[in-house]
């Protein structure tokens, strides 16, 4: 699959083709399990296996079918995703793209005559906020909210013309609602937080 990407895509000079490969390969693991958990969810809907085997979906073949309803069935699985429902019931900021990325939302920010993205509190406003009944803009949840003024209270410090070296967008973000291993919170794939490093002294 890999191979497959690079024949349709070029790599850009500024970006270095293992960084690449990590991300697509990144990405077909995020997919992968989605499909998963796609076909975990038909798997549950059904009380018996005679069922789930009657509902047999069209992109799996019928012995991959059949083992995946003793891998959903067995112990460990159950272990794993009861594990997981809890972790889901303990996020706090929803969001409301659907199946668009955060970068895909964020691009569509975009100026189309200068081509600046529009600022990170009103792309996390996007991002966390729907339309009402009455068509007006409501937030999805109360934390969202909270950390939406607090990147307006940000941004308006960093457009001072006080400030010599103003913050980045990431940088912005970053600040308010912090990173975490392996990813930038409010970012999705593809956005990895910048190594830190520690230096130790020489004895």
């Amino acid at each position: 699959m890999w191979l497959k990407v690079k024949d349709k895509f070029e790599v850009c000079s500024r970006l270095r083709e293992h960084r690449f490969q990590a991300f697509v390969i990144s990405i077909m693991q995020r997919l992968f399990r989605a499909w998963k958990a796609r076909l975990s969810i038909l798997y549950s809907k059904y009380s018996t296996n005679k069922e789930r085997l009657s509902h047999q979906p069209e992109d799996v073949e019928l012995e991959d079918w059949k083992y995946l309803i003793q891998y959903f069935g067995s112990p460990e699985f159950k272990l794993v995703s009861e594990r997981n429902k809890r972790n889901r019931e303990k996020q706090i900021t929803k969001h409301a793209c659907g199946t668009k990325s955060f970068a895909e939302v964020e691009e569509y920010t975009r100026n189309p005559i200068t081509g600046e993205l529009d600022t990170p509190d009103k792309v996390w406003e996007i991002q966390h906020t729907r339309k009402d009944d009455r068509g007006k803009l409501a937030w999805l949840d109360s934390q969202s909210q909270q950390i939406h003024g607090q990147l307006q209270e940000v941004v308006v410090q960093q457009q001072s013309e006080e400030i010599e070296h103003p913050m980045t967008r990431d940088e912005i973000l970053s600040s308010v609602v912090s990173e975490r291993t392996g990813y930038v919170h409010g970012k999705g794939y593809g956005k990895k937080p910048r190594k830190r490093v520690t230096f130790s002294r020489k004895t």
